[in-house]
């Protein structure tokens, strides 16, 4: 634990997603469902997903992305509630997070967890699903980006 989201293996695994797309960690916000280390190959619990909460909501707040591209199941459902992960992955969902004043809307875009790629192998099929969700989550930030700057002109 280096006191990093995504270090070692997930970490190189997640650079090599983002370069994909043509970015690098500079480029991005990362940040974890749970900030303390859980048990490996263990899912946090609900407990520690909601001691987590306040921070992850005000750096959420702080950051205010356009769009959160979440990896893997945990992030997910914390942003979706309970799905089956190959039933969104790829797609975007607009959500709408509690405020501090006014409800705060986005849009969460779930893509597949390092480790999985990991677990399984970087098949041609999955990097090809990895990039385009990617792409698709950053291309969509970037339009967001140009017409707000076009209406400050």
């Amino acid at each position: 634990m280096q006191g990093k989201p995504f270090v070692g293996s997930h970490g190189e695994i997640l650079d090599l997603m983002l370069s994909a797309a043509d970015r690098t960690r500079e480029d991005v916000f990362l940040t974890n469902t749970v900030c303390c280390k859980t048990p490996d190959s263990e899912d946090p619990v609900k407990e520690a997903l909601a001691a987590c909460r306040p921070r992850m909501m005000e750096e959420i707040y702080l950051v205010d992305p356009v769009v959160i591209i979440t990896l893997g199941k945990v992030a997910t459902t914390y942003f979706l509630g309970k799905h089956r992960l190959p039933d969104v992955v790829g797609k975007m969902y607009p959500v709408e997070l509690p405020g501090r004043v006014t409800p705060w809307k986005t849009t969460v875009l779930p893509t597949w967890h390092p480790e999985k790629i990991l677990r399984e192998g970087m098949s041609a099929a999955l990097a090809d699903d990895v990039f385009r969700h990617m792409c698709l989550g950053f291309e969509t930030a970037d339009i967001h980006r140009e017409v707000a700057y076009e209406e400050i002109d």
